[in-house]
């Protein structure tokens, strides 16, 4: 199994590019059984969509 440390670097790693298979399933099988990393996980993607939009609303000004 992997550790916290390395399950968070996948998780922001792969916002940007695509995980190999084995970093895919390790990655899946840590968030099926840590929360901490599961929450860390959705907390990253709300914070890419926000600041999506703000970049969005900067542009448009």
């Amino acid at each position: 199994m992997i550790s916290c440390k390395k399950a968070t670097e996948l998780l922001s790693r792969q916002m940007d590019a695509d995980l190999k298979l084995r970093e895919r399933i390790g990655l899946k099988f840590h968030l099926a059984m840590c929360d901490g990393c599961s929450q860390f996980g959705r907390q990253i993607v709300v914070l890419r969509r926000a600041c999506r939009r703000v970049k969005g609303k900067d542009s448009s000004s």
